[in-house]
């Protein structure tokens, strides 16, 4: 598996942890960040993977907002 190809898990605290930073959040908007991982997975059947970071990037970002 190539390292695009990781599967994002809301319940890994270090992904967690990369997400909320790349998107400029702090540690309190981590339960945020597990929000839109769970929401991306209904919507697209599937968790997100590391190939898709900015996609979840943005929608963490219009969260944010």
């Amino acid at each position: 598996m190539a390292a695009d190809d990781e599967v994002i898990d809301a319940t890994n605290d270090r992904q967690i942890g990369m997400l909320v930073g790349m998107s400029g959040g702090t540690i309190t908007d981590a339960e945020m960040a597990r929000f839109v991982l769970e929401r991306f997975e209904k919507i697209n059947g599937r968790k997100a993977t590391m190939r898709e970071i900015g996609m979840v990037i943005g929608m963490l970002k219009r969260e944010f907002n």
